[in-house]
């Protein structure tokens, strides 16, 4: 019994500490496949007249953002100019966001909206990170929202059309909206 005991407190506190508690009341990554999209998922846009969610998912060892594809069953990147398909993804859940216009540039430029060391001036401190710097950007490309990635040292964010890998300088990047 004692065991038991012990077993279920040790376990108890890993478990908590890799699931988030459904109670929290911030942002979440919550594990998914297949297509499935969970409650409070966080709209990514419209893709070919499809919603799209955002997620993101491990390619090559790294983190990336995505979008998630109902219809299609998977996640999809865009990486080393190339789309990647994904079934096994974390999908965000349970966020108060806003997607803001954006324009990549230096960190002296001035100008709301500058992208730069700071990423879209205050509303870089509040971007949504899928790992370390690399934020979430989407770009409006012939009326469908593509989902990429905003990184340093530049800030553009970077899709693939047609098989060819862009980096876009205007793009809107999703940022956490302020609680007061």
């Amino acid at each position: 019994m004692h065991l038991k005991v012990c077993w279920e407190q040790k376990y108890k506190r890993l478990i908590a500490d890799w699931l988030p508690g459904w109670s929290h009341s911030g942002p979440v990554w919550v594990v998914s496949a297949c297509g499935a999209v969970h409650g409070g998922a966080v709209a990514a846009g419209v893709y070919e007249g499809e919603v799209t969610w955002v997620a993101r998912t491990t390619h090559r060892c790294n983190v990336v953002p995505g979008a998630l594809h109902p219809s299609k069953h998977c996640c999809i990147v865009y990486s080393d100019g190339s789309v990647h398909h994904y079934t096994k993804y974390q999908v965000m859940c349970n966020a108060s966001v806003s997607w803001v216009a954006c324009r990549a540039g230096g960190a002296g430029e001035a100008g709301a909206g500058v992208c730069g060391a700071g990423a879209c001036g205050a509303a870089g401190r509040r971007a949504v990170r899928v790992r370390g710097g690399v934020l979430v950007g989407r770009v409006l490309y012939r009326g469908s929202h593509l989902v990429g990635a905003v990184h340093a040292p530049h800030y553009r964010c970077h899709v693939v059309i047609f098989g060819r890998p862009f980096a876009f300088n205007c793009y809107e990047l999703l940022v956490l909206d302020d609680e007061r």
